[in-house]
């Protein structure tokens, strides 16, 4: 079925409510991470770090410079 707003926001109030629930800690632990992308954010960054220190790299070994503020 195609996502629609309607379709979200019925998502988004099945998952307050489970939130809101009787889980265990961990439960909503895991809850809040898959709600908030909160690793796949962490992966995106430390993948763009790595990104921006060889792109770095390639600077400094063809002679140029790069100030990182």
């Amino acid at each position: 079925m195609p996502e629609t707003s309607c379709h979200k926001h019925m998502l988004m109030q099945d998952t307050a409510r489970s939130f809101a629930g009787k889980q265990s800690d961990e439960a909503k632990f895991q809850l809040y991470m898959e709600a908030t992308h909160f690793a796949e954010t962490i992966e995106n960054l430390n993948d763009a770090e790595y990104r921006i220190t060889q792109m770095l790299d390639i600077l400094h070994n063809q002679g140029r410079q790069f100030r990182v503020s």
